[in-house]
């Protein structure tokens, strides 16, 4: 049987260093399970809901062990607030979009300020739409 990567024996062990023969990516014979790139016109959603499923993988498998909850709530942290900050920016993109508006998102990280735009419409003091 193998062990899971939530196994703490398998967790805690050090990483072996790659080697020359070590190939990143590479072709094989099951080729369903290869991850498609960029197959979709734009992928924004895409990678935004990629973020949430990995939240809610690592999440669940918290629930289902009762353990791992101390190490593990960053990271899941993490991968919840990628998936807002990245939906925000999409909304305030295509509110812009559909007001023939130029520019784009704006660049930062910063939940609050990107909020803002969004309720104002994808425009600092526009109008809003919630």
């Amino acid at each position: 049987m193998s062990k899971s990567i939530f196994d703490p024996d398998e967790f805690l062990k050090e990483p072996g260093l790659p080697s020359s023969a070590d190939k990143l990516f590479t072709s094989q014979e099951d080729w369903w399970n290869n991850a498609c790139l960029n197959w979709c016109r734009d992928g924004w959603s895409l990678y935004a809901v990629g973020y949430k499923d990995a939240g809610d993988i690592l999440a669940r498998e918290v629930e289902n062990r009762n353990s791992g909850q101390d190490t593990l709530v960053y990271p899941i942290l993490f991968l919840y607030r990628q998936y807002l900050e990245l939906e925000i920016k999409d909304l305030i993109r295509t509110a812009r979009r559909l007001q023939d508006l130029g520019g784009d998102f704006p660049k930062n990280h910063r939940i609050s300020l990107l909020s803002k735009t969004a309720h104002d419409g994808g425009r600092a003091g526009g109008v809003g739409y919630w």
